[in-house]
This record gives C-alpha cells, sequence and structure tokens, in this order.
C-alpha cells in the first residue's frame, strides 16, 4: 500500500523531521549548486537532477532515473527488484513500488521503499524469476548534498535489508547498481579520468549497441579510471566514484541511441557483487559528482586523495 502524502508528513512529524513536499508526492533537497527531487510517481527514485538549470535525468519511463535497482543470482531483469517501478508502468503515472517514506532534513533526503520487480508475474516463467509484484526487501536511501565542503558532491548511501520472506528462488548474491543514472542525451561525450594523475581520455561517442562502451572501461582497471558524461562544450558534467571496496565491482556506462530526444538517453553505473542471504543487510556508498567537466575532475580527484591516499612512512632518526 503506497503512502499518502499526509501519511508520510505524519511519519516526520514524529520523527521531529520534516518532509519537504514541493507539490502532491514530490520533495526536493537543493544546496547552492543543484537541486534534487523524488516523487512518488518514481517511488521514490530520483526524477530530477538539475545543475545550473539544466535538467540531467531522463524520466521517461519507470527503468530510469537516477535510482538503485539490483538482480538476484545473475539472474537480470528475470529477477529485478527496481526502485522506480516495473515494466509494466511504462510512461504511467504511478508506481508498483511501494514508497514508505519520505524524510527531507536541511541537506539531506531520505526514503525508504519495497522496490517492484522489473517483470511482471504474468511474463512466462521463463523469463521471470518473481512470484510477486513487490519484493518484500526494504531499500532505504540517502541523499547528501555536500561532503566535505564541496558542493558539487552529493552522497548517495543505499541500505539494502533483505526479508526473510521471499517472492521467488531462495538468493544467493546480489549484483546492485548503487545507483544507476539514465541521463538526458545531452551528456554525450564519455571520457574515462585517471584521478592518480589527472589524465583524461574520451572514448567512442553514441555507441550502437550498449556493450561498446563497457568493453572500451574493461580494458582499463575498473577501480582506477573513473566515467565522466559530459555535453560537447564541457559545461556540464556528470560521474560516480566509489572508493575502492571489498564488495565494489565496475563501472559502467552506455548509450541508448534514439531518432526519439525523448526515449534517447546515455546511462553511468556503479556496480556492487557479492553473496547474499536472506535477513541479511548490505549497505553501498557512492559518491556522484555534478559540475562542468572542470570542475567534475577536480572533485573527484579531490575523493581519490581523501580515500586513497597513504601517510609516509616515517623517517628514521
Amino acid at each position: 500500500m503506497k503512502y499518502t502524502l499526509l501519511a508520510v508528513l505524519l511519519f516526520a512529524s514524529m520523527s521531529r523531521l520534516y518532509a519537504a513536499a514541493v507539490s502532491n508526492d514530490v520533495w526536493r533537497v537543493t544546496n547552492s549548486v543543484m537541486a534534487v527531487t523524488v516523487s512518488a510517481r518514481d517511488g521514490g527514485a530520483v526524477s530530477s537532477l538539475v545543475y545550473r538549470g539544466k535538467e540531467l535525468v531522463n524520466d521517461f519511463d519507470h527503468g530510469r532515473q537516477l535510482q538503485v535497482a539490483w538482480s538476484y543470482n545473475d539472474a537480470d531483469e528475470a529477477y529485478n527488484p527496481t526502485e522506480a517501478g516495473s515494466e509494466r508502468d511504462g510512461k504511467g503515472l504511478h508506481s508498483t513500488s511501494q514508497l514508505i517514506s519520505v524524510r527531507v532534513e536541511s541537506n539531506t533526503l531520505r526514503t525508504v521503499s519495497h522496490p517492484a520487480y522489473w517483470r511482471d508475474v504474468n511474463v512466462p516463467e521463463q523469463y521471470r524469476k518473481n512470484t510477486g509484484l513487490v519484493t518484500k526487501d526494504l531499500l532505504a536511501k540517502q541523499i547528501t548534498l555536500g561532503y566535505q565542503g564541496d558542493p558539487h558532491v552529493l552522497v548517495f548511501d543505499a541500505k539494502v535489508t533483505l526479508s526473510p520472506e521471499l517472492t521467488g528462488p531462495r538468493i544467493t548474491s546480489l549484483r546492485i547498481e548503487a545507483p544507476t543514472l539514465y541521463a538526458t542525451r545531452d551528456l554525450s561525450i564519455h571520457s574515462l579520468l585517471d584521478p592518480a594523475n589527472g589524465a583524461l581520455t574520451r572514448v567512442p561517442l553514441r555507441s550502437p549497441t550498449k556493450n561498446q562502451m563497457n568493453t572500451v572501461i574493461n580494458q582499463v582497471f575498473r577501480r582506477d579510471h573513473v566515467p565522466i558524461m559530459s555535453t560537447p562544450d564541457e559545461q556540464y558534467a556528470v560521474a560516480f566514484y566509489s572508493r575502492e571496496q571489498v564488495n565494489f565491482w565496475s563501472y559502467y556506462t552506455w548509450d541508448v541511441p534514439s531518432d526519439d530526444p525523448v526515449f534517447a538517453c546515455s546511462k553511468i553505473t556503479a556496480f556492487f557483487k557479492h553473496p547474499a542471504a536472506a535477513g541479511h543487510a548490505y549497505a553501498y556508498r557512492t559518491w556522484v559528482i555534478v559540475g562542468d567537466l572542470a570542475i567534475v575532475k577536480t572533485s573527484i580527484r579531490k575523493l581519490y586523495e581523501q580515500h586513497h591516499s597513504q601517510p609516509k612512512p616515517e623517517s628514521k632518526k
């Protein structure tokens, strides 16, 4: 059951937090650089990310947005909770995902939800593992604008708690996009940054197949090179950054080409992959960097220095 705006506000009041509704079922947090909006239409997923007046999120259907999605047991879309909703939700105004709560406090926005499975239960079983429309698992997401004095960095924290009550086969592993961004088609330039030395390498534009970009990224050590998507004039750019963790798997970017400007988009993902079991919780942190290309490069290098620098050995006296 999707909670109404009134229920969310009452929940926030009881918790001494304020859920800032921009309009019915829409919540926003802003700082001096960006504005981030989540909506009930998208199950609490980020439906808008605006930088200097420009929208960076493609909100075409319920499989895009800036959101969290995962697959169990490497089953891909066949066993695939998706924060914004299901395939059958299409371009509709409602999500099958169950949004439980939304809270906004200062520069932080929190959501809790039960994501819908991407595939409907009416899909033949050979293409679908889930036995329900919505997972019992709980997704708790926190978005914080600004990090250690840098307003261009958004801290994206996600925690998935696997329910003992299964809505499909036994779970043995998770491969999670935490998060993934389907951006507007304007972010058509793809680059790889070596944060250690600042070297930026352009990669092919408008790939006709989704795997071409991934092949390019696979040719480098994934955790050492950070993908950046930018506009041709370099005035708008987005990147994901994750410090090396046991469960971090790879970055991933690709294009969704189309003659339809609404449908076309570019995608960037931070993937985590690991064994998993019902009854356990798993947490992930990714930094989302927004600015012009020069700013994004600088912010990534600062993050790299903060989380990868090694202390100098003590000199002998």
